[in-house]
């Protein structure tokens, strides 16, 4: 279950099974030239597609949002490809990829699985170099560095080997719990900073510190602790920790920059709203950080630092912001290495830096011994063909025969062969000239190992981040061509640019691709018609709302052209642990969410679905009914498959199946769940004590399927004494890939296989664990006691299922894992729909798009849109 997070799919290119985030973005709104409708030579006239909002990580190894990986997929070729029916295509079946053929050797002896790959030898990247077995060893050794922290999750595999790669250890228990010793560590020193600051502020009580008179303080701490070690980094944690905290404050400003002040809504004891109370983001800012509280009561504002709005309004953002610093640190400083998003990131810090210095002093293993260049001096067989070893350059270049890559696993794993189909990117350009010279194929293959600075100056580099190069179809260019490409000409801020790669050759044809140009144009989502009427793009992906599909029926006699399929993926509401902190909180919210108003904004293009995964898989549990009802619905027959705290509430109000709360009952069950059973307090005016969130729409409008169910929520949840805010959010891509939001409505890209452990499993390096919190959770198990506990068992069974290929077993082990996911409520499922398709017919030819018989949720209209073609 490799995911893309997408408020809206834009397009499916190549491999379905890269894991991404996405949102359907109702950004600004561009102003651009119209294509030349009367020209349609593929070599001169460019084919126009519509592209969401951008985040501008173009790279292969770190894009995540669904609009960045198409981005990216256009100059990319792959491992392997799939077919519609979502099984493994290589070259010699015709599919445009790096592999020729493969095949899985099972060695009963030793319980090992090996994959043989034979890599063919014509494949160039765009500068019209030689991709070969150098390259892929390359991207394998990135991704299964320690230091890798993108979307992909290839390290989940158990490669031969490995496990002492990654931890250079042979203890079996060593490597299996090799960052649990680094946390507890981690956990001691924060334990031992949170002791001395509360010391010297019981003896201090009388002097008002300042940030750095109280370092000078911990510093004498310190000093007179001697040579213990977990006191020796006193300093060094308390200055992490504050520089954390203000990178921390420096976000949550801009976030309140991308709120609209309209957005957020007050209401009195009397229900009665009041609106546009703020103007500026200081104002917002400082609201959410609850420097200003809103007294329900008596329906006005209270200020903690100002008498007015007037006064906050005059200050500027460093004022706001070094305002909150200056009141928690260090006086509230134990809060903020305990409970704040800091807290979270200083441990994992502190970790990941122990963690580091141990592998840097105990380097044993240079290589994974499961990965092999197979026929590098003996001859090997791969379905009957013999493959002698190749005739090779000085440079490493393939003159004569074909590479052969082998990949060992214990057991057998049904994702591996998904996990080893990944995008090559060419090591001329994502390494750097110190490594790229030591490659020997034995303990350096182009990457510096655990080297975060590698990572973050090499791999990251920005000009790596904002142009992607690789052997795809397509290449980056720009407006004049792609003879200099800079990230300021490949996308200029509303349009991104490609030129056709000439050395890429389609697997069935041999030919390059048919149009030169192809440009992807930002659009706001809600604009996209309005755009291909008006002829600057050619294809877009519009909502399948009914309106919608209605509108283009009528446009089809003025040329214009729809295709719709089943989407692989789904919709669902998310909700941050880390940020909605209380288990019972999170219930409440998703019981006062109505799933199936969002499900009609689509009408019949769209299904309800009840569990986290596309219902297009397989492994998808048949028949399974919503875990938390809409506390507005009609109670449902089977109280047995429900949260078994909705079917406590009910048995204690007496209602049965078919009835249906009335608004004080409703109201007493989101009571129950957050005063009763998760013991937040309410103050003087009605109000619970630091609840207030935002649940947030991507975009800036409000033609969204969540913004009335959201609003739906919103008033039901104030009347109970929370305060929510429905906010529009153009950002949210951003916020969500860093895991700042709070609630939103999203969707996700589904891969082919089921697997979950990309975006569920404890040991997930993934952005979307981030999402859920899974950091804070995972280091503070005893304030997340019963969340903790549920994601053991959670990832324990999601690696169950990665130990047999057997389906009817893999769907019982889904199904349970799929009500852990329930009962953690940080994901609400929502709907299963089809993705919509529309172009202009008298530009693109229509049978040179994918819509014919090949035509499946695993295969989308763009699939192979290098055969793509302009009316001739």
């Amino acid at each position: 279950m490799n995911k893309k997070i997408t408020f809206k799919k834009l397009l499916a290119l190549g491999l379905v099974g890269v894991a991404s985030l996405g949102v359907v973005s109702c950004g600004k709104s561009t102003t651009t030239t119209p294509t030349d409708v009367t020209n349609k030579n593929n070599e001169t006239r460019p084919f126009v597609m519509a592209s969401q909002e951008v985040d501008q990580v173009f790279s292969p190894f770190y894009s995540s949002s669904t609009s960045d990986a198409s981005v990216v997929g256009m100059t990319q070729i792959s491992m392997l490809s799939n077919d519609k029916d979502g099984n493994p295509q290589t070259h010699k079946q015709g599919a445009s990829v790096v592999v020729e053929d493969y095949e899985i050797v099972k060695n009963t002896a030793n319980n090992t699985s090996t994959y043989n790959f034979v890599l063919r030898n014509d494949v160039k990247f765009s500068n019209g170099s030689q991709l070969t077995i150098k390259d892929v060893l390359f991207n394998l050794y990135v991704y299964l560095d320690p230091t890798y922290n993108g979307s992909a999750t290839l390290y989940s595999t158990d490669i031969v080997g490995l496990k002492q790669y990654r931890t250079q250890s042979d203890n079996e228990n060593e490597q299996d719990n090799f960052m649990d010793t680094f946390n507890q560590q981690a956990n001691q020193r924060i334990n031992n900073l949170l002791d001395a600051w509360e010391d010297i502020m019981d003896k201090n009580a009388d002097i008002k510190f300042t940030e750095s008179s109280f370092k000078e303080k911990l510093q004498e701490y310190q000093d007179e602790q001697g040579d213990v070690d977990s006191y020796m980094h006193l300093v060094e944690d308390y200055t992490k920790g504050c520089s954390l905290f203000k990178e921390e404050i420096d976000s949550d400003y801009k976030n309140a920059k991308s709120t609209n002040p309209e957005d957020i809504i007050f209401t009195d004891k009397d229900n009665k709203e009041h609106k546009n109370l703020f103007s500026t983001p200081q104002e917002i800012f400082l609201y959410n950080e609850g420097f200003i509280k809103w007294n329900k009561k008596d329906a006005k504002l209270e200020f903690t630092a100002h008498s007015s709005l007037d006064e906050i309004k005059a200050l500027t953002e460093e004022q706001c912001k070094q305002l909150v610093v200056d009141a928690y640190i260090p006086e509230q400083f134990g809060q903020v290495i305990q409970f704040f998003q800091t807290a979270t990131e200083l441990r994992t810090y502190i970790a990941n830096d122990l963690a580091k210095k141990h592998l840097d002093n105990n380097m044993k293993y240079n290589n994974i011994s499961g990965i092999k260049y197979a026929n590098q001096t003996s001859e090997v067989t791969v379905n009957g063909q013999k493959y002698g070893a190749p005739t090779l350059d000085t440079d490493g270049n393939v003159l004569d025969g074909n590479q052969v890559l082998s990949i060992t696993i214990n057991g057998e794993d049904p994702k591996a062969i998904w996990n080893f189909a990944f995008a090559v990117a060419p090591m001329y350009y994502y390494s750097n000239q110190e490594q790229i010279s030591k490659f020997d194929y034995v303990k350096n293959f182009g990457v510096s190992y655990n080297d975060q600075d590698f990572r973050d100056k090499v791999l990251k580099d920005e000009n790596k981040i904002l142009v992607p190069v690789g052997a795809g179809a397509y290449k980056a260019s720009s407006k004049n061509g792609s003879s200099s490409v800079t990230g300021g000409t490949f996308f200029d801020g509303t349009t991104i640019y490609f030129e056709r790669n000439e050395y890429f050759k389609d697997g069935k044809t041999g030919k390059s691709a048919n149009i030169k140009n192809i440009y992807f144009r930002v659009v706001p989502t809600e604009g996209v018609l309005n755009a291909l009427y008006s002829n600057s793009v050619d294809y877009c992906e519009p909502s399948a709302k009914p309106e919608t599909v209605s509108e283009l029926q009528l446009k089809k006699e003025e040329g214009y052209e729809t295709v719709d399929v089943k989407t692989q993926g789904y919709g669902y509401i998310g909700l941050n642990a880390s940020k909605v902190q209380n288990l019972y909180v999170r219930q409440a919210i998703m019981h006062s969410i109505k799933v199936d108003d969002i499900v009609s904004y689509y009408g019949a293009t769209a299904t309800r679905i009840n569990r986290s995964m596309s219902s297009e898989s397989w492994a998808y549990p048949k028949g399974c009914t919503p875990y938390y009802p809409y506390v507005g619905d009609p109670i449902p027959n089977d109280l047995d498959v429900v949260s078994p705290n909705y079917k406590k509430y009910v048995d204690i109000i007496g209602k049965k199946s078919g009835e249906t709360m009335n608004e004080d009952e409703q109201k007493g069950f989101i009571d129950y769940l957050i005063g009763t059973l998760g013991k937040v307090q309410k103050d003087g005016n009605g109000q619970y004590n630091g609840l207030n969130y935002t649940f947030t729409i991507a975009g800036a409008s409000d033609d969204h399927p969540a913004y009335n169910t959201f609003n739906t929520a919103k008033t039901l949840l104030n009347k109970c004494g929370l305060q929510i805010t429905v906010a529009k959010d153009s950002q949210a891509l951003i916020k969500l890939t860093s895991g700042s939001l709070e609630v939103w409505a999203a969707a996700w890209s589904s891969a082919l296989d089921p697997d979950m452990y990309q975006v569920y499993h404890k040991d997930s390096k993934a952005t979307a664990i981030l999402n859920w919190g899974y950091p804070s959770i995972l280091n503070n198990s005893s304030k997340y006691s019963e969340e903790y506990a549920i994601i053991n068992k959670l990832s324990d069974v999601i690696m169950q299922a990665r130990k047999t290929t057997d389906q009817n077993q893999r769907t019982n082990y889904y199904k349970i894992a799929l009500d852990y996911v329930m009962q953690l409520a940080i994901e609400l499922p929502t709907y299963q729909r089809k993705d919509l398709s529309a172009f202009n017919g008298k530009i693109v030819e229509k049978n040179s798009l994918n819509v014919g018989e090949e035509l499946t949720s695993l295969k989308g209209v763009t699939a192979a849109i290098w055969r793509a073609s302009l009316v001739a």
